[in-house]
């Protein structure tokens, strides 16, 4: 029987879950089959070394054609699996970057937010929104009948790890200037030395 581990800190929702779950299921069930077979093709005073061994070499060429055929064919079921995929990793790559928590606050919103939705994603004011998207930083707006802007979730998203990576630069080069220069050694000339562990 095989159960499914859920993280309840997880915000994948359980619809993906369970698409990975089914073509995780087919692919662990050929390999389930494949070692079966190795297995009973063995002698019964088979050492544990070739055991190991021979496993060893089946495992990557099972896995191998596997995702191959869930993934990789011209078929509708694999269309599917790669969305879920690529989905998956889209969300995890926005986690690492952005940070779990506006992740969680954008899920179940549309693909667009408004500019005051954007600001407080960036942590700026929304008028400076407004300037990000005249200079074409956020990508184009879509104005609704009533005049109001909507911006591409995604966007924002990009212009917000692009500015953490270029703060993260600007820092670097900062630190690395005062360290050429010697900014800083008189006055850290009176600050004693922690001893390292």
């Amino acid at each position: 029987m095989t159960t499914a581990i859920k993280n309840p800190t997880s915000s994948v929702d359980s619809k993906l879950l369970g698409s990975v779950h089914a073509a995780l299921g087919d692919i662990a069930s050929v390999l389930v089959s494949e070692l079966k077979v190795l297995v009973g093709s063995l002698s019964a005073k088979v050492d544990v070394k070739a055991l190991e061994k021979s496993v060893e070499k089946l495992v990557p060429s099972v896995m191998e054609r596997q995702f191959v055929s869930q993934f990789l064919v011209n078929a509708d079921s694999a269309r599917q699996h790669r969305a879920v995929l690529a989905h998956l990793l889209a969300e995890a790559e926005l986690k690492n970057t952005v940070g779990p928590a506006a992740v969680v606050s954008l899920e179940g919103d549309a693909e667009e937010v408004t500019s005051e939705q954007a600001a407080k994603l960036l942590h700026v004011s929304r008028t400076h929104v407004n300037t990000l998207v005249a200079e074409g930083k956020l990508g184009t707006a879509r104005l609704t009948p009533g005049g109001h802007r909507r911006l591409a979730k995604a966007d924002v998203l990009r212009y917000k790890a692009e500015s953490k990576t270029r703060q993260a630069r600007g820092l670097d080069s900062m630190a690395a200037a005062s360290e050429r220069l010697g900014l800083y050694e008189d006055e850290l000339a009176g600050i004693p030395v922690r001893a390292s562990k």
